[in-house]
């Protein structure tokens, strides 16, 4: 071949070999002898480049030998060489045009021609790339480079001039047979930077793959079709008690591990759940022994799923390993003490942190009546006994969260309602990070233990046959009581008291009715006195009565006389009615003694006093408190004979508005006139005695009167409502409401025109039955006033949920008012408050002119007092509202 059609030829050559023009194309060659002649390129199916057809007859002496020609006409040289130049430039255009790289190199690898994509892919141009040897343009190889003589491909990192890298294939097709020689060779390029980057991020992946099995707490195996294995993590290796040469090399049939069954049988092959996966290709899962080379035995959980062949069948198994040695043993843990809990003989409830319940036990069930289906979600005060007070639950709590537990007896209720005692064990349980998850109670029932520890108890410290205290506990109570005494700058009374002629009923009688009079007694005895106050069987029939907390030792006298009236009347025995009586001496502390000992004696020697007065009596250790003790006996009966004659008065006093002087209501206050000891307030005399009967006799003997004098201003055109102080003691009975009823409608009274007041410490009062007699009389219609309104302190939240009509502020507050900037501030305060609830506010004690305008401009309306008005008879009072009421 002629040397200048060389590059022409190779462009074909390498266009066919590229797929670029057809499989068959015709080509001029210059013939040995010289001569031009036509000649055609063919693929030929196996040889290393092309075969040639030879226009006329001319063919390959040999698949691949040198070719012989003969000459052509002179026309049709000329025609070919036509042909030459068109073919010539259609096949240069393909080369150019061509999607791959080609270079045509000579036998030394230097480069001869290019064409555009190759030049574009080594990022030069065509002075930098012909005459240059094709590796220097290339770089370096990432696999190994082709032998010169081989018809080979090979990957090449290519540095261009930009300074950047592509990643080229490189397929090198030697123009030839080897003969030993170098020979030329086309170069064919294509850009795989794509493809590289693929298998880089493939790498990279595979990496990441691996890290992350790696930093797995269970174990991951891959196995091949055959049981093999291909992959795995250190956690398996871990698992196994294997090395990772040990695990990769290891196979189940192996024999290097034994492999056991739940019940402890060797594992069969077979029935692997990775063996099982390789058989059917289905997901299986299951637990497997493992006796590892150490001697331990660790329990797995393998689940194994199956990658599939293109064909559909197992190709590898992927098995995840879980080591549950431990959480089978917590499970065996938790079986034994789910047992244990079932048949404890002690109640078991477990609740939440919030304290909702989770799960109780049968002891519970038996002890408490409920199931746990009936409590389980609900908190445990569905048990509560309303036994202990917010501040018992309070201090258990504090227990718990600070130590965290808490110990001791508690009364909780019964299903059924009954009450029970339990010994209550509470812990708080925490979870592995220290938070707070459950409490545990654990509870047996002690009340059958409690009841003779009281039972004992009560032995120990009480008197068999009245079941009073005995002398041991009465000596302790009276020890506590002096101490508060002494703390509280108190009075304490002790009472020794012994029946009159008792031998003579037991030798009349016999001791069996001496024994149930001496019960008769005691029950007497303790009826007379206080919740707070103790009766005790000192000896035979002697007792001690003690009253401790006492402002006023005086009282008891009443309390002395009150028993005495007890025990006149007759005691039923048996059928027979046995008339007693009783001495009583009295000792006060600390006025006759300082120590529990000399009280005693004597409360002894002033009993053996009022056996010398004549018994049936009572004697004070003081000669001066007995005269006072005789002298209230004596206005109390004539108090009683003043009542029941009709000879208590009334006086009224205005209370008036005092802008104006218009009189708003009519205060009654209830006086008693005696020629032997002078005015007397019956209300405030016998509230000292403590005798409610009298008390709820005077309230009724006034209320009646007091209604029947309003009556008597209506129907003489000079009607204002008329207010009455009721006893504190007269809220707490059920009887008041009644007698304000029957005198409103004994005097024909509209109920809007009572006011009852009531002195502000009823407010703060907790006894239930003062609640349900203010809300009863506010039903009936009448008016409620507070009275000395601003001597307490925590009555303020009850004046409207009462529905207090008018706030009396104390006189006390008024008489300071010209001297004392503080007391103004107070009054100022009450009457803004009285202003903001919608509720009348009046001054008591207004006996100036200071007062009179300190009180208005605080805002205050209404007022009482010596400079608005007296106290006066009904006759006065009727007057004075006549003429109120004149145009």
């Amino acid at each position: 071949m002629h040397k200048v059609d060389r590059p022409g030829f190779f462009g074909i050559a390498a266009s066919l070999i590229a797929g670029l023009c057809a499989s068959g194309s015709s080509y001029v060659l210059l013939a040995v002898t010289g001569p031009w002649a036509q000649s055609r390129l063919v693929p030929l199916l196996g040889s290393a480049l092309v075969g040639l057809s030879i226009a006329g007859g001319l063919a390959w002496g040999q698949r691949r030998g040198r070719h012989r020609s003969r000459p052509l006409p002179a026309d049709d040289a000329a025609s070919a060489r036509a042909q030459i130049d068109v073919s010539e430039a259609r096949f240069r255009d393909i080369f150019e045009q061509a999607a791959v790289g080609i270079a045509l190199c000579d036998a030394d690898g230097v480069v001869e021609q290019a064409n555009a994509r190759f030049l574009d892919l080594v990022g030069r141009n065509t002075h930098e790339t012909v005459g240059r040897r094709l590796e220097t343009l290339l770089g370096t190889p990432e696999t190994t480079a082709p032998h010169p003589f081989e018809h080979a491909t090979a990957s090449w990192r290519c540095r261009r001039a930009d300074e950047t890298d592509v990643w080229l294939q490189v397929s090198r097709t030697p123009c030839g047979e080897g003969t030993g020689q170098a020979l030329p060779f086309i170069a064919t390029v294509q850009d795989i930077t794509h493809l590289h980057g693929a298998a880089a991020a493939l790498a990279e992946e595979e990496h990441k793959l691996r890290a992350v099995l790696g930093t797995l707490g269970e174990g991951v195996i891959m196995r091949d079709a055959d049981g093999r294995v291909v992959l795995h993590n250190t956690a398996a290796a871990r698992i196994f008690g294997l090395d990772d040469a040990d695990t990769a090399a290891f196979h189940i049939g192996s024999g290097q591990l034994r492999f056991v069954r739940e019940d402890g049988e060797p594992h069969a092959i077979d029935e692997f759940p990775s063996m099982q996966t390789l058989r059917d290709g289905e997901a299986h899962s299951g637990v497997v022994g493992v006796a590892r080379r150490d001697g331990s035995t660790r329990w797995l959980w393998v689940h194994s799923k199956a990658i599939m062949a293109p064909e559909g069948t197992p190709s590898a198994v992927v098995s995840s390993i879980a080591d549950i040695t431990r959480m089978r043993e917590a499970e065996t843990r938790l079986r034994l003490a789910d047992r244990a809990i079932d048949h404890s003989a002690d109640a078991i409830m477990i609740t939440t942190a919030e304290g909702l319940i989770l799960r109780v036990n049968p002891a519970f069930t038996r002890i408490t009546g409920y199931s746990a289906d009936e409590v389980i979600g609900h908190t445990p005060a569905l048990l509560r006994s309303g036994q202990h007070e917010p501040a018992f639950y309070a201090t258990l709590w504090e227990s718990i969260r600070r130590t965290g537990s808490w110990q001791g007896d508690i009364w909780n209720r019964h299903k059924d309602g009954s009450l029970f005692a339990e010994r209550l064990s509470i812990s708080a349980v925490r979870d592995a990070s220290g938070r707070l998850s459950h409490y545990v109670a654990v509870f047996s029932d002690v009340t059958e233990a409690r009841a003779k520890e009281q039972r004992a108890l009560h032995m120990a410290h009480h008197d068999p046959l009245t079941g009073l205290p005995n002398r041991n506990l009465m000596a302790d109570r009276l020890e506590r009581a002096l101490s508060r005494a002494t703390r509280d700058q108190r009075q304490v009374v002790l009472m020794f008291l012994d029946l009159d002629r008792f031998k003579e009923v037991n030798d009349s009688h016999g001791h069996a009715v001496g024994d149930a009079l001496l019960k008769g007694v005691a029950r007497r005895l303790e009826d007379c006195v206080r919740d707070s106050d103790s009766v005790a069987r000192q000896a035979g029939d002697e007792f001690l009565i003690l009253l401790p907390d006492l402002e006023d030792g005086g009282r008891a006298g009443q309390v002395a006389a009150k028993i005495l009236s007890a025990l006149s009347a007759p005691v039923a025995v048996e059928g027979r009615h046995i008339a007693i009586s009783a001495s009583i001496g009295i000792a006060l502390f600390p006025t006759d003694a300082r120590d529990a000992d000399t009280l005693l004696a004597h409360a002894d020697t002033a009993l053996y006093h009022a056996k010398g007065a004549g018994r049936n009596t009572f004697r004070y250790f003081t000669e001066s408190m007995n005269a006072e003790a005789e002298r209230r006996q004596r206005v109390e009966q004539q108090l009683r004979a003043a009542l029941a004659h009709d000879r208590l008065q009334l006086a009224f006093q205005p209370l008036r508005h005092l802008a104006d002087g218009r009189i708003v209501a009519m205060e009654i206050l209830c006086r008693w006139r005696d020629s032997l000891f002078g005015d007397i307030d019956p209300a405030h005399f016998v509230a000292e005695t403590g005798d409610v009967a009298l008390l709820e006799a005077i309230d009724r003997w006034t209320l009646a009167r007091a209604c029947r004098e309003a009556a008597r201003w209506h129907a003489a055109g000079a009607g204002v409502p008329v207010a009455v102080n009721v006893s504190a003691r007269h809220f707490r009975r059920d009887s008041l409401v009644d007698i304000v009823g029957d005198a409103l409608a004994d005097a024909g009274l509209p109920a809007a025109q009572l006011e009852i007041e009531m002195p502000e410490r009823i407010l703060h009062d907790p006894d239930p039955q003062i609640a349900t007699t203010l809300n009863r009389l506010k039903r009936l219609g009448v008016r409620l006033v507070v009275d000395e309104f601003g001597t307490g302190c925590d009555s303020l939240t009850r004046l409207k949920a009462y529905g207090i009509d008018r706030l009396k502020m104390d006189r006390s507050l008024t008489a300071g008012l010209e001297d004392s900037p503080d007391q103004q501030a107070i009054m100022n305060a009450m009457i803004a408050l009285g202003h903001h609830l919608d509720i009348e506010v009046l001054a008591e004690g207004v006996d100036t002119a200071g007062q009179h305008d300190r009180i208005m401009a605080a805002g205050c309306r209404l007022g009482q007092g010596r400079l608005l008005d007296a106290p006066m008879n009904p006759a006065a009072a009727l007057d004075r509202l006549k003429s109120a009421a004149a145009p």
